[in-house]
Order: structure tokens, then C-alpha cells, then sequence
């Protein structure tokens, strides 16, 4: 309500991003036409970017939660991955949100470092419980933290000079190894519905995204927009593998 309100108050907002650079490509990369004058400047693929909104509040909020209860799983045992994952996605949202309605070249390494995050994170939470199976006790978080939280600046820092076709297909290759053994080793009785949904919402994420790079069945003026939809479908993917998450033992 607060963003519709603030785009329905300032229609010729756009002139707020006049002193920033703008990303010439990203006017004609997306199907969603860009509309200079206005606040929003691509208003669809802004808004979608709820989603993440959305579920980075929740994780919050369980996290909140699970410092309040007796530990019965690892993600509540070590709630400050909840807190982690949902910071993630609300940087993610904060970045998207920001590019899609500025399309400037800040907005987009803003963009791209959300993204990072909430890719990164979950194959480091993996780590660490493969960590405590090998090594059969509780361990700390804090050195997978310290090491998610450097390939992270790392991968920030370099977002114009480390392509995200690679960065990010790579956090999710990443993802699903180590998913994969703690699969194994663990086998959680309702995990494999989140696991298997994750993968499948992926899938479906990724069609999108690349539907509307190459433009196909575009509909520059329809509400229903490629892109938004990867924002909405990434954004559930990354909630259904949280549910992974928090079925670990």
C-alpha cells in the first residue's frame, strides 16, 4: 500500500533518478517498456518484487519464534539462519525494487548483490550441517557466516566484472550438492516434498526469466510480465527450500 501510494502521489517521479546513471540497456532488455517520467519505471516487474517482501518477513518471524522455544530441528536450534536467509531476501527486495523502478546502474549491482545473498545462503547452511554430521556434535555458525559473508562481498564487489549467468547458476549447483548429501545422510520425512518443489519452481523461475530476455510471446502492455513472474516464482522457491531447511534433524 505504501509503495502504490507513493507511485500514485509522485507520477512524474521519474525525474528523481535524473542524476543517476542510467542502465541504457536495461531500457529495451526486459519486455516491460520503460516509462521515463514515471516513478515507477517499470511498473509490474516493481511491484512483483513483493514476493520477496513477503517471504523474507516470515523467515523473520520464525526466526523471532525459535528463540522462544525448546530446540527440535536444526534451523530452530540455530535460528540465525532464519534470520539470515529472510535479511536476504529482504535485501533482495530492497535491490530488485530499486532497480526495476530506477533501472540505474547502482539499482542493478543493488539488484544483483540481493540475489547474491539469498543464492549464497542456503548452500552454507547446508555446509554447516554436513559439518555437524561429520564431526557428530553442535558446532557454531559462525565460521559458515564469516565465509557466506566474504564470497558474498566478494561477489558484490565484482558484480560488473563476474557475470550472474555464472555467479548464480553456480550458488545453485552449489545448493544442490549439498542438499543432496545431507539427502542421504539425513533423509527428513517431509523434506523431500520442499527439496523436490524447490527444484521444480526453479525450474519453472528460470523458464520465465529466459522468456523474457528472448522476448517470446511478449506483451509489452499486458500486467502479466516474464520477469514478474521469475520474481514471484524465485521468491517461492527459495520459501519452499527454506521448509527443507527447517525439516533437518
Amino acid at each position: 500500500m505504501v509503495m502504490l501510494l507513493v507511485d500514485l502521489a509522485f507520477p512524474g517521479g521519474g525525474n528523481l533518478w535524473s542524476g543517476l546513471l542510467t542502465e541504457q540497456d536495461t531500457l529495451v532488455y526486459f519486455c516491460e517498456p520503460a516509462t521515463i517520467d514515471a516513478l515507477f519505471r517499470q511498473k509490474v516487474d516493481t511491484y512483483t518484487n513483493l514476493g520477496f517482501l513477503f517471504w523474507g518477513t516470515l523467515m523473520l518471524a520464525y526466526a523471532r519464534a525459535d528463540r522462544k522455544k525448546a530446540p527440535s530441528g536444526f534451523a530452530v536450534v540455530h535460528p540465525v539462519w532464519s534470520f539470515g536467509f529472510g535479511m536476504a531476501l529482504l535485501l533482495t527486495f530492497a535491490g530488485s525494487t530499486f532497480f526495476h523502478a530506477s533501472l540505474t546502474r547502482i539499482g542493478e549491482a543493488l539488484d544483483l548483490s540481493g540475489v547474491y545473498a539469498a543464492a549464497l545462503l542456503p548452500g552454507f547452511f547446508n555446509l554447516h550441517r554436513i559439518g555437524t554430521l561429520k564431526m557428530q556434535r553442535r558446532i557454531s555458525a559462525t565460521p559458515f557466516l564469516v565465509a557466506l559473508g566474504i564470497v558474498w562481498i566478494l561477489t558484490s564487489l565484482l558484480v560488473f566484472r563476474l557475470s550472474s549467468r555464472v555467479v548464480v547458476p553456480g550458488a545453485l549447483v552449489f545448493i544442490g550438492m549439498t542438499g543432496f548429501v545431507l539427502w542421504l545422510k539425513v533423509r527428513p520425512r517431509k523434506g523431500w516434498w520442499f527439496a523436490a518443489s524447490s527444484i521444480l519452481i526453479t525450474g519453472i523461475a528460470s523458464t520465465f526469466f529466459v522468456m523474457d530476455i528472448q522476448k517470446f510471446g511478449c506483451e509489452p502492455r499486458s500486467l502479466f510480465q516474464a520477469h514478474g513472474a521469475w520474481h514471484l516464482l524465485s521468491g517461492s522457491a527459495a520459501a519452499a527450500y527454506y521448509g527443507f531447511m527447517r525439516r533437518l534433524n
